[in-house]
């Protein structure tokens, strides 16, 4: 897993939390224009809850499959991005 606690450096006792589900309207924005792909890249890119199991605090961390995906989820926008820009660009003309 390669997580640490940054407080006491414990990467053995550490426990996953669960994080509860917030819509807001950037998400079902970015929702409609990624579609299924560039919702499940940015699902999986986001950070993990964990609980250190030696000092108990609480912190968020990237593994390296969610900075992997976050890094897609990026790619994904971008390019849906100049897409757009392209269609503005084209149709002024």
């Amino acid at each position: 897993m390669n997580v640490e606690c940054p407080r006491c450096r414990e990467g053995e006792r550490l426990t996953k939390l669960r994080q509860p589900v917030r819509f807001t309207f950037g998400q079902v924005v970015l929702g409609i224009l990624g579609g299924a792909i560039g919702g499940l890249f940015w699902a999986l890119g986001q950070e993990n809850k964990y609980e250190c199991g030696q000092c108990q605090s609480i912190f968020f961390s990237h593994t390296r499959v969610s900075r992997f995906f976050w890094i897609l989820s990026v790619l994904t926008y971008v390019c849906i991005g100049l897409i757009l820009l392209y269609g503005i660009i084209v149709s002024t003309r």
